[in-house]
C-alpha cells in the first residue's frame, strides 16, 4: 500500500507540473533537439539527459572547443558521486565543465533559464557569454566559495543553436554535480513557475507554522499538555524547512546568512523533528512505546544534530544517508507501535495510521529523488500537511471525547495488564531462548579458533610435504626399471601422501580444504572403506564387534567429495566401535528419504530428497547434555592417548556441512547411538576413471614459465619438474620481484602461488601483472582454497587451480592446457 501511495504521489508530482507538455525531450551524447518544441504551446522544458562532461578541468567556452574528446558523459539532474570514467569511482569533491548544444525552433523570442542550486558553486555560460554565476569556481577549497542562490536569467538568443557551458566545483559538501533540473521557457512562464512555487512554500510555511503555535499556546495553557508541546515544536521545524528548500525563500528574508549556516539550518530541521516527534508518540501512546527504542530515537537524533552543530558542511554531509536509515528505521517503529495500539483499541491509533502511510510515502519518494533514483519534487510538505491534519483531528477527538477516555480506562487497563503478562512470558521465553543461542555461539567460536589453528597448521605442513612427494616422484621417473630404490622411494612417495591425507583432515576441520567435488555414490564410498586398510585395522582390534550392511541398490547419487566423505565414515565407524568395549554390533545402512517439509531434528532439516547414511551402535550411549557437544573440537569421553584427540566428529560436522549436509543425532544411554547423515541427491551421472596421460601429451617446447613462490623449496620442486618437461624456468620469491622482474621481461606463462607472506598476496600480484602485459595466463596454486581470492583472479583472466604438493602429472597438464588455450 505505500508502495502504491508513492507511486501515486509520484506520479501526481510529475503531472502537476505542466498539463500541457507532451513527452518530454531528452539530450544525448550532449546535444538536445528542441526544433519540434514550441515554447508558446509547450511550456517550459528541462534541460536534462546527457551532457559531454570534463573531469578535473575548468575549461571557458573557448577552451572547450579545442576539446574533441570529454571525459564522459554525465546524466543531469544527478550528482557526479560514483560515476566512473576509464575504471576509476568519481569522488564527491572536485570540479568539472558540463556542455551541452541546444537546436531551437527559432531565434529572437525572449527566453530565460531557470536553476535552483548546483553543488555547490557555479558558473553558466551561454554562446560564450558568461550569463550568471553563483558562488566562487575554483580547483581547490581555498579557490572555490560554494553558494545557493535560486536564479532566473533571461536572454534573447541571436541565433538557433545554443552552446551551453557550465563550471562547477565542490569542496565543501559530500555530493558534487549539476543534482538539480536546469528549465528553459519564456520569460513570462519561467517567473510564473518560480512565483508559484514561491506561493506553495510560503502557503506551506504559514499553515504549518500557525497550527504549530496554536498547539503551543495549548501548551503553555495546560502544563502536562506534553503532546501538545511536542507536537508543536515538530510544526515549527517542518515549516521552518519549507524555506530552507526549492527556491530558498530564507535567502530573501535574512540575505546576510552565510552558505554554512544555511545548510545547517536545513539538517537541524530535519534532524530534530524525528526524535521530538518520537517523545510527541510517547506522550500519546507511553503503554505501548518501548522506552529504550525511545532513548535509543533521542539518542541518534541529538548525536547527529550536534556532529551539524560542531563540523563543518563537509563532514556533516555524510549523515544524510544515515540519517535516512534512521528516519526509515524510526517511521517502520511508528508503523509497528500504531498497529499495536490499534489491536490495544487505542484512541485515535488509526487515523495516526493513515497520516504515517501518507507521510512514509512522501518520505520514501524524497529519498529516492535525493540518492538520484527518481527526478520528481520534493513532496515531503505535502505528505506532513496530511499528518500533521490528521494529528489535529487526533487531539481535537481528544479532547472532546475527555470523559469518555476516562469510563474506557479500566477496560483499557486489564486488557494492558494481560499483555504485560504474556510479554513478560514472551521475554522470559525469549531469554531462555537467547542462552541457548550464546551456548551455540560459544561452541561455533570453539569450532572457528580451531578451525584457523588447524588451517594455518596445515599450510605449513602442505609446503613441507611437496618435498616429500614431488622430490620421489621425480626420482622414480628416472630409475630404470628393476631398481633397488624403487620400492623405498615409493614407500617415501606414498608416506606423503597419507600425510597430506591427515593435512586434508585438518584443512577439513579448518572449513578451508581444497574438496573435489563430484558425483558419488555413497554405497561405492562405503564398500571401499570395507576394503580399506582402516577397516581391516578396525576388525582386528575389535574382533567382538559384528559389522553389518544394509545398503539401498536403487541409492540416488550425491555431489561430493570420495576423500572428505570416506574419512567421515570411517570416524563414525571407529567411535561406534569404541562405544562398544564388551563386544556389539555396527550397522551402517543407507536410503533415499523424500522430505516434505523441514523438520528439527539435532538441527533444522530443509525439505528435499536425500540419501541418507546411518551409522549405528548397540554401545553404551551418550548423555543428553554430552549429545549438545559432542561436536566441539578436542571434547571426547574416550581416554586420552588411547582412542582419539576429539577431532574426529568436528571433522565430520565440517564435512557433511561443506556438503550442504544435514547431521542427525538419536543417542539412549545404556541402547546404543545412531548418526544420520543428509545428502542432497543430484541427477547427475558417476564419472569415468581417467587413465594416466602419456608425458608426450604435456611435454613443453621450451615456452617460459615464470614461478613465484614465497617459499625456496617450492620454487626449487616446481622449478624440476617443469625443466624435465622441457620448460624454460625463471623464479621470483615475492610479488613485488615478479612484477620488478616483468617490467623489462616477458614469458609465456605464470606459475602463482596465492598465499605469499610477507608482501601482496597472488590476487593482487596477478592484477598489477595483466596491467603490464595484458592477457597474461597463470596456473594457480595453494595448500589450501581461498575461494574469493581464486574467484575473483580466474575473473581478471587467470586459469585453473592446482593444490599442493606438486605432482608431475598434475602440473604437466595444467600448464600445457593453460599455454594451449593462450594459443
Amino acid at each position: 500500500m505505500t508502495l502504491a501511495l508513492t507511486l501515486g504521489l509520484h506520479i501526481a508530482a510529475r503531472g502537476s507540473d505542466d498539463p500541457a507538455k507532451k513527452q518530454p525531450v531528452i539530450a544525448s551524447q550532449g546535444v538536445l533537439d528542441l526544433r519540434n518544441w514550441n515554447f508558446e504551446s509547450e511550456g517550459i522544458v528541462d534541460l536534462s539527459g546527457e551532457y559531454k562532461f570534463y573531469w578535473q578541468q575548468l575549461l571557458t567556452p573557448t577552451d572547450t572547443q579545442n576539446v574533441h574528446q570529454p571525459s564522459s558523459f554525465m546524466h543531469v539532474p544527478d550528482t557526479w558521486n560514483g560515476k566512473r570514467i576509464d575504471g576509476t569511482s568519481l569522488p564527491g569533491q572536485g570540479f568539472a565543465t558540463y556542455k551541452l548544444k541546444i537546436l531551437l525552433q527559432n531565434n529572437n523570442t525572449p527566453l530565460a533559464f531557470k536553476f535552483l542550486d548546483m553543488a555547490t558553486a557555479f558558473t553558466f555560460y551561454c554562446n560564450g557569454k558568461e550569463l550568471t554565476r553563483v558562488g566562487q569556481v575554483g580547483d581547490s577549497r581555498k579557490t572555490s566559495k560554494p553558494a545557493y542562490m535560486p536564479k532566473i536569467v533571461e536572454f534573447v538568443p541571436d541565433t538557433t543553436r545554443l552552446e551551453i557551458t557550465i563550471l562547477v566545483s565542490n569542496f565543501h559538501h559530500r555530493k558534487g554535480g549539476v543534482w538539480e533540473k536546469i528549465q528553459l521557457g519564456l520569460v513570462n512562464d519561467i517567473h510564473a513557475k518560480r512565483e508559484k512555487n514561491i506561493f506553495t512554500d510560503i502557503f506551506l510555511f504559514a499553515s504549518i507554522f500557525i497550527i504549530g503555535l496554536y498547539h503551543l499556546v495549548i501548551s503553555m495553557m495546560r502544563r502536562q499538555a506534553y503532546a501538545s508541546l511536542f507536537f508543536g515544536l515538530c510544526c515549527l521545524l517542518i515549516s521552518m524547512r519549507r524555506l530552507l528548500t526549492s527556491e530558498v525563500y530564507f535567502l530573501k528574508l535574512f540575505p546576510a546568512t552565510s552558505w554554512t549556516n544555511l545548510i545547517r539550518l536545513e539538517y537541524l530541521t530535519i534532524f530534530l523533528v524525528v526524535p521530538i516527534f518520537a517523545l510527541f508518540f510517547y506522550s500519546l501512546y507511553k503503554d505501548d512505546f518501548n522506552k529504550m527504542m525511545l532513548n535509543a530515537i533521542i539518542a541518534v537524533g541529538v548525536l547527529l544534530s550536534l556532529i551539524v552543530i560542531f563540523t563543518p558542511v563537509h563532514i556533516f554531509s555524510y549523515t544524510i544517508p544515515y540519517y535516512h536509515t534512521y528516519l526509515i528505521a524510526s517511521c517502520l517503529y511508528g508503523f509497528y507501535l500504531l498497529v499495536l495500539s490499534i489491536r490495544h483499541k487505542k484512541e485515535g491509533a488509526r487515523i495516526l495510521l493513515l497520516g504515517l502511510l501518507f507521510l512514509f510515502s512522501t518520505i520514501m519518494n524524497d529519498i529516492l529523488e535525493y540518492t538520484g533514483s527518481l527526478h520528481t519534487h520534493e513532496i515531503l510538505a505535502f505528505g506532513q500537511l496530511a499528518f500533521i491534519a490528521c494529528l489535529t483531528i487526533l487531539i481535537a477527538y481528544r479532547y472532546t471525547n475527555a470523559f469518555k477516555t476516562l469510563d474506557l480506562q479500566k477496560a483499557e487497563l486489564a486488557v494492558a495488564n494481560q499483555k504485560y503478562r504474556h510479554e513478560l512470558d514472551e521475554r522470559i521465553k525469549t531469554a531462555k531462548e537467547n542462552k541457548e543461542l550464546q551456548e551455540k555461539l560459544v561452541r561455533a567460536q570453539k569450532m572457528e579458533t580451531i578451525g584457523l589453528l588447524a588451517g594455518g597448521v596445515a599450510h605449513d605442513l602442505n609446503n613441507i610435504l611437496s618435498g616429500i612427494v614431488s622430490f620421489p616422484d621425480l626420482l622414480l621417473r628416472d630409475l630404470k626399471s628393476g631398481s633397488m630404490m624403487h620400492g623405498a622411494l615409493t614407500t617415501i612417495k606414498n608416506s606423503g601422501l597419507k600425510a597430506t591425507a591427515v593435512v586434508q583432515d585438518l584443512l577439513t576441520l579448518a572449513r578451508r580444504g581444497v574438496m573435489n567435488f563430484e558425483p558419488v555414490n555413497i554405497n561405492f564410498i562405503i564398500k571401499e572403506f570395507l576394503f580399506s586398510p582402516e577397516y581391516y585395522q578396525i576388525k582386528e582390534q575389535h574382533k567382538n564387534i559384528d559389522f553389518v550392511t544394509n545398503m539401498d541398490d536403487k541409492l540416488f547419487n550425491i555431489v561430493g567429495s570420495p576423500t572428505h566423505l570416506r574419512t567421515s565414515i570411517t570416524n563414525l565407524v571407529s567411535n561406534a566401535v569404541e562405544a562398544q568395549q564388551n563386544g556389539g554390533k555396527v550397522t551402517i545402512s543407507t536410503q533415499n528419504r523424500y522430505i516434505d517439509k523441514p523438520f528439527q531434528a539435532y538441527e533444522e532439516i530443509e525439505a528435499g530428497t536425500y540419501v541418507v547414511c546411518r551409522i549405528e551402535d548397540e554401545g553404551a550411549g551418550i548423555e543428553a547434555d554430552a549429545v549438545e557437544r559432542i561436536f566441539e573440537p578436542f571434547y571426547t569421553k574416550k581416554v586420552m592417548g588411547r582412542s582419539g584427540t576429539g577431532l574426529g566428529m568436528p571433522v565430520v560436522w565440517g564435512v557433511v556441512h561443506d556438503h550442504n549436509g544435514f547431521i542427525d543425532v538419536h543417542s539412549t544411554p545404556g541402547q546404543g547411538t545412531i548418526f544420520d547423515l543428509y545428502f542432497k541427491m543430484t541427477e547427475q551421472e558417476l564419472l569415468k576413471e581417467d587413465d594416466a596421460i602419456p608425458i608426450d601429451e604435456y611435454l613443453g617446447h621450451g615456452e617460459r614459465i615464470l614461478i613465484i613462490d614465497d617459499v625456496e623449496e617450492q620454487r626449487i620442486i616446481a622449478g624440476h619438474i617443469l625443466q624435465r618437461l622441457n620448460y624454460t624456468v625463471m623464479t621470483a620469491s615475492s610479488g613485488e620481484e615478479a612484477i620488478k622482474f616483468l617490467k623489462t621481461n616477458e614469458v609465456d606463462l605464470l606459475l602463482l602461488d596465492m598465499i605469499m607472506d610477507p608482501g601482496i598476496d597472488g590476487y593482487e600480484t596477478y592484477k598489477e601483472i595483466i596491467r603490464l602485459h595484458p592477457g597474461m595466463r597463470a596456473v594457480i596454486a595453494s595448500g589450501f582454497s581461498e575461494t574469493e581470492l581464486v574467484r575473483k583472479a580466474q575473473a581478471l583472466g587467470a586459469g585453473v587451480y592446482i593444490k599442493k604438493p606438486y605432482m608431475f602429472e598434475k602440473i604437466g597438464v595444467a600448464v600445457r592446457n593453460e599455454l594451449k588455450g593462450k594459443e
